[in-house]
């Protein structure tokens, strides 16, 4: 896995208007997550919740992954945060989005990152 390429990929994301935070994680909060200095600074009220907190999602992905859980979002906040489930995998692309986003487009540039990403790993 290159964690170079990776880490672009999500430099790319946060270039998007409605992506205020990413990163490619599972259990722990461990994977690759890009300088929080790159975060819009309106995520940071959660940021600490989502990193006590997030445990809890990723048993579930780990337990439907194998049955074709492809995604997982859960409103905290004024924000939405998104899990887009690697397959069979116990990880996920994450993005922190406002609550009000373009959902469509946010759901496209999630869909398209996330297929970079398993191109990237295998």
């Amino acid at each position: 896995m290159s964690l170079e390429k990776i880490s672009a990929l999500l430099d790319e994301l946060l270039k998007s208007k409605d992506i205020y935070a990413c990163m490619v994680a599972k259990r722990g909060m461990e994977g690759v997550i890009p300088d929080s200095s790159k975060f819009n600074p309106k995520v940071m009220g959660i940021w600490d919740a989502l990193q006590k907190t997030i445990d809890n999602e990723f048993i579930t992905i780990k337990e439907f992954s194998d049955y074709g859980l492809g995604e997982v979002t859960f409103r905290l906040q004024e924000f939405e945060v998104l899990l887009y489930v690697l397959p069979r995998s116990d990880t996920a692309l994450i993005a922190i989005t406002p609550s009000l986003a373009n959902k469509g487009l946010v759901e496209v540039t999630m869909e398209n990152a996330r297929r970079k990403l398993i191109e990237i790993i295998q």
